[in-house]
C-alpha cells in the first residue's frame, strides 16, 4: 500500500523471542499504514499478529528492522512519548487494570506524564462520560462486568489522546451486542481521526467495519489489500487457516464479483443478475 502520509512504517521487521522458547515470530515484515486508516490484522494463532502489534506499540523492540511512528524510530522514543502516540488495548482487560477505582485507573497515565491536576480532572470526566462510566467512577474496576471493564481499559487509553489505537481481540469474552458496541466505538474514533488497528478472528466484523486487511502467516506477510479483495482470495487465506465470512463464501460460490461483504450486497447482486437475465 502507499506510503504517502504514513503514520506507521514497518521496515523489514523481524522479531525472535529469547530463550528458553526461542521462536522467530516475525520474518522481514514491511508495512505502511496511513494516517486515519482502519486496518484489520488477521491470521491463525501464532501467525505473528500480536507480536507485530506489540512492536508497533513499543512493548517489544524488533530484533531486526525498524518500526517508525510519524517518522520516529520506536527504539529512540521514550515510553511517555510513545504513549502519547500509540494506545494499546490488551486482549484481556484484566491484564491492564490495577488501580483501586475507575477514576484512578483513567487518571494513572495522565499523572505519569505530569499532566496538570485540573487537566486530569477534565479529561477523566470527559472520557468517562463519553463511555457511560462516570457514575461508576468510585468503584473498583473488577466490580464491573467484562464488557464494562473493556470500556474502562479503552477509556484509560483514550484519556492519553493517542493518534493510533491498537486493539487486540476486542470481541474476546464479549457477547454479540458488546462486541459490536466496541467496534462501533472504534469506528467512531476512526472517523474523528484516530488511526485504528484491530487484531481479530471475527471475520464478519472485519468485513463490516474495516476497509483494509493485512493477513499474516507464520510470521510473514501473506496479503495486504482492501478487505473486499482479501476476502476474495479464499485459497490464499487458507494458508493461515482463515475463512472469509459465510456471506462472502456464498457470494464467491455464486460467482459474484467483486466479492460481497454483507447480506444486502449479496441480495443486490443476485437481484441484478435476475434482472439482467
Amino acid at each position: 500500500m502507499s506510503k504517502k502520509n504514513s503514520i506507521i512504517s514497518i521496515e523489514n521487521v523481524s522479531f525472535t523471542y529469547p530463550p528458553p522458547n526461542r521462536i522467530q515470530a516475525l520474518k522481514n515484515v514491511s508495512l505502511s499504514i496511513e494516517n486515519g486508516e482502519f486496518v484489520a490484522l488477521i491470521g491463525q494463532n501464532g501467525s505473528g499478529k500480536t507480536t507485530l502489534a506489540k512492536c508497533i506499540s513499543g512493548f517489544l523492540k524488533p530484533t531486526k528492522g525498524a518500526v517508525k511512528i510519524n517518522g520516529r524510530n520506536t527504539k529512540d522514543m521514550r515510553t511517555s512519548d510513545l504513549a502519547k502516540e500509540v494506545g494499546y488495548i490488551f486482549q484481556n482487560p484484566d491484564h491492564q487494570l490495577f488501580k483501586e477505582s475507575i477514576y484512578d485507573e483513567i487518571a494513572f497515565g495522565l499523572r505519569n506524564i505530569e499532566t496538570p491536576k485540573q487537566e486530569i480532572e477534565r479529561k477523566v470526566r470527559e472520557v468517562l462520560e463519553r463511555m457511560h462510566l462516570w457514575e461508576f467512577r468510585d468503584l473498583h474496576p473488577f466490580r464491573l462486568g467484562k464488557g464494562q471493564r473493556q470500556r474502562v481499559a479503552i477509556s484509560a487509553i483514550l484519556a492519553m489522546e493517542p493518534k493510533i489505537l491498537v486493539i487486540d481481540e476486542p470481541t474476546t469474552g464479549q457477547d454479540r451486542k458488546e462486541a459490536r458496541a466496541i467496534m462501533d466505538l472504534t469506528r467512531d474514533l476512526n472517523k474523528e481521526g484516530i488511526t485504528a488497528l484491530v487484531i481479530t478472528h471475527a471475520m464478519n466484523l472485519v468485513a463490516e467495519y474495516t476497509k483494509r486487511t493485512v493477513a499474516l502467516c507464520e510470521g510473514q506477510m501473506l496479503v495486504d489489500d482492501t478487505t473486499r479483495e482479501v476476502f476474495g482470495q479464499i485459497d490464499l487465506l487458507s494458508h493461515t487457516y482463515v475463512e472469509p465470512p459465510q456471506i462472502t463464501m456464498l457470494g464467491n460460490a455464486l460467482g459474484i464479483n467483486p466479492p460481497v461483504l454483507t447480506v444486502d450486497e449479496t441480495k443486490d447482486a443476485v437481484m441484478k443478475r435476475i434482472r439482467n437475465n
